[in-house]
């Protein structure tokens, strides 16, 4: 079911999905979100094919890296897979050992997981639910890991799932969070360059930027990167005669961070924060996309090795925050 919005200030009356009750402006938002992931589950599951370089292979570039970081903090015991999706994060992780507990607010996405997990994994300690991320039905404490993976984007604000994730982990459990850097506005050249020029932002975001890139970067990291440039020149020229492609516009607003406000809002809630981790980086702004074809995803691929450089401030729009319960 879709719910059309065209005054959520107004909106009253309330819809039921998958058990639950939603009611007013902020959970009839939440219903759009559920319809619209009932709609394109089946796209969605597509994001995490490697081989798919029509669109730029986010899904499971955000995966591997989100796991990664999540064994070096929590190398076993039971993680939560928060808008779990498809079940794609939470199959991956059965495989690394983890018992999993999945929930998201799509019912279409839950009913995918458990297929998913059903017919991969038939015997992994997996649970899947219909739920909301800023009530989930865990006990306090009860898990040791989470991973939050296009979620908070879609949520109104930061504070409650801080606090509900501060809640279900024990001490010393972890969390992972993928975000939409909004520093990236400042490379963009588009809408959202314009909108924080016309907001007064820009020259915030600028200072940010050139705090955040004076990190040192990891031993090694000019050599990888001269030898991904070296083996991506030929299919960059090759895959610019494809076209890139879309997935359907999300019809809510979605959300950016600065890498110093999600520090300060996981800080706040009661963790320690390690070190960022950027992903889907872009070698040029997103206007020569058209232009490049698919040759614009592989320059980009080209620079994921410098995940853990300043660079990504700006030239990638996402990143990764790992964080522990103190």
């Amino acid at each position: 079911m879709r719910t059309s919005v065209s005054n959520e200030g107004s909106l009253q009356r309330s819809v039921t999905r998958g058990g639950r009750r939603y009611n007013g402006p902020m959970e009839a938002k939440k219903q759009t979100i559920s319809g619209y992931f009932d709609q394109i589950a089946a796209d969605y599951a597509r994001l995490y094919d490697d081989a798919n370089l029509s669109r730029y292979p986010s899904g499971p570039i955000r995966l591997r890296k989100a796991l990664n970081l999540l064994q070096g903090l929590v190398p076993s015991g039971l993680v939560v897979d928060v808008g779990c999706g498809t079940g794609h994060t939470a199959l991956e992780l059965v495989r690394r050992g983890y018992g999993v507990r999945g929930i998201d607010i799509s019912a279409e996405m839950v009913e995918r997981s458990r297929r998913l997990l059903a017919e991969h994994a038939p015997t992994a300690d997996s649970r899947f639910e219909v739920g909301d991320v800023e009530q989930m039905p865990l006990g306090g404490g009860s898990a040791d890991g989470a991973v939050a993976l296009g979620l908070i984007e879609y949520l109104d604000d930061d504070a409650p799932l801080a606090s509900e994730l501060a809640r279900i982990l024990r001490p010393g459990g972890a969390a992972v969070i993928a975000f939409r850097n909004r520093l990236f506005n400042l490379f963009s050249l588009n809408q959202y360059t314009q909108a924080e020029v016309a907001a007064g932002t820009y020259g915030q975001l600028l200072d940010e930027y050139i705090e955040e890139s004076k990190r040192p970067w990891p031993e090694g990291t000019v050599r990888r990167w001269a030898a991904e440039l070296a083996a991506a020149a030929e299919p960059i020229a090759q895959a610019a005669a494809r076209p890139p492609h879309a997935l359907k516009p999300m019809p809510v607003h979605l959300r950016q961070h600065t890498p110093a406000q999600t520090r300060a809002i996981f800080s706040r809630a009661g963790f320690e924060v390690d070190e960022i981790v950027y992903f889907h980086f872009h070698a040029l702004p997103p206007a020569f996309e058209a232009q490049a074809g698919e040759g614009y995803h592989r320059a980009g691929l080209a620079m994921e090795v410098l995940e853990k450089t300043g660079v990504g401030c700006a030239m990638a729009s996402a990143f990764l925050l790992p964080i522990r319960r103190r």
